[in-house]
C-alpha cells in the first residue's frame, strides 16, 4: 500500500475518532456547576447574576457546564457552558452562554 494510502486512512480514523472523544470530554468530564435561582454554586463557591453586558471580545476558555436540577437529555446534547474570561484565572466574573443565548455575567461573592 502507497505511503499517501495509509496516511489518509490513518488521518480519517483520527478524525472520526475525535468527534466521539470531543462529546464525551465536554459533557462528562468537565466541572458542573449547579443553578439555582440567580445562584451559580461549584464547589461551595457562589456565584451571583448580574445584569452586566457580555463582551465577546473578552472571552477565554470553556471551564464548564451548569445544569438545573436533574440532567435530562438535551442539557446532553445542548448543555449551558460555562465560560471564564481572558486574564481571569481566579474566576471573578465567569460567562453562561446556553444555545440560542446571547449570555449572562455571573460575578463571585
Amino acid at each position: 500500500m502507497k505511503l499517501w494510502v495509509k496516511l489518509l486512512v490513518t488521518f480519517s480514523i483520527l478524525v472520526v475518532l475525535s468527534i466521539p472523544s470531543f462529546f464525551v470530554y465536554t459533557r462528562f468530564c468537565i466541572d458542573v456547576y449547579q443553578i439555582q435561582g440567580d445562584a451559580l454554586i461549584y464547589k461551595n463557591i457562589v456565584y451571583s447574576r448580574s445584569d452586566e453586558f457580555n463582551h465577546d471580545e473578552d472571552l477565554g476558555n470553556m471551564i464548564g457546564i451548569a445544569k438545573a436540577g436533574k440532567r435530562t437529555a438535551t442539557d446532553y446534547i445542548w448543555p449551558i457552558w460555562v465560560i471564564e474570561y481572558k486574564n481571569d484565572r481566579e474566576h471573578q466574573r465567569i460567562l453562561l452562554r446556553g444555545l440560542m443565548d446571547t449570555g449572562t455575567v455571573y460575578h463571585k461573592n
